[in-house]
């Protein structure tokens, strides 16, 4: 286990009273063209591990990168065949709107902060 013996308090309960959530998870790919992440709830181990977090930190290795989307597309379906993940997200940013006033808010949903943690092969 990642955090093992380092006295990090780890839960898996996502109902928990509003906190800032910090998930840790690998991804599928990395795509090169638009600087985005693919994660899915296969690779993630649940849903709420990428869509209810306040920071998300993403575990990389350098082979996971593709070159662009229709890579990322090919790669999923080689690796899950008829087993297709549920749920498939790709992360470019945060999000962006300015429905409201007309005022430009940055992270009003989803993901506020992203780390990327890219881990040379082995």
């Amino acid at each position: 286990m990642l955090f093992e013996g380092s006295g990090i308090e780890l839960s898996h309960n996502y109902d928990t009273p509003r906190k800032k959530i910090v998930s840790i998870t690998d991804c599928e790919c990395l795509i090169a063209q638009t600087g985005s992440v693919v994660v899915t709830d296969k690779c993630a181990g649940s849903r709420a591990a990428f869509s209810l977090s306040d920071i998300l930190l993403i575990y990389a290795r350098p082979s996971q990168i593709v070159a662009n989307m229709k890579n990322a597309i090919r790669l999923l379906k080689e690796r899950y065949n008829q087993d297709r993940p549920s749920e498939t997200v790709i992360i470019s940013g945060a999000s962006r709107s300015n429905e409201i006033d007309n005022q430009l808010v940055i992270g009003a949903q989803g993901i506020k902060q992203l780390a990327l943690f890219l881990v040379e092969d082995e």
